[in-house]
């Protein structure tokens, strides 16, 4: 691949797809001109540069909605969206759901892979299961519902 484009997706990359001028900035320093670099782009990377921003800002957006106390409406001011539909259809052309589908189907899939060791404390009580530990599966720490509501109103 191309030394230059290397560098237009290293800064993409770096800035998570938000700055669309940087390509300008980089094809001067490059000493090419934009519609030249976006050329090559195109041709070494097999997608246009916009394609590529929208990918890398999608992926940002997938990043922080794991993070259930962000709104999603912040999520998308973080990523320069000034209008939250815009980033709800643009999230919806690249992954096939909305940002709020997204998280609460993620959130089921982390749940599901939690593993929760109960016991019943006392003898024959008929006192609710109480949560003793919570086992991390697949590099995921799944904290006990107790220790930290989620209430998926705010989603």
């Amino acid at each position: 691949m191309d030394f230059r484009i290397r560098v237009v997706l290293r800064m993409s990359e770096e800035q998570s797809g938000k700055n669309r001028e940087c390509v300008g900035k980089i094809a001067t320093l490059l000493g090419l001109s934009q519609e030249h670099l976006l050329r090559l782009f195109k041709r070494e990377v097999g997608r246009t540069f916009q394609e590529h921003l929208l990918e890398v800002r999608m992926r940002s957006a997938a990043d922080l909605l794991s993070i259930h106390s962000r709104a999603i409406k912040e999520i998308a001011l973080a990523l320069d969206y000034s209008d939250v539909s815009n980033f709800y259809r643009d999230f919806k052309r690249v992954y096939g759901t909305t940002p709020r589908q997204w998280r609460l189907t993620h959130l089921r899939v982390s749940a599901s892979t939690c593993q929760i060791g109960t016991t019943r404390r006392g003898s024959m009580s008929a006192r609710p299961l109480e949560i003793d530990s919570v086992q991390v599966i697949g590099g995921r720490s799944c904290p006990s519902p107790l220790q930290n509501p989620l209430d998926l109103a705010d989603l």
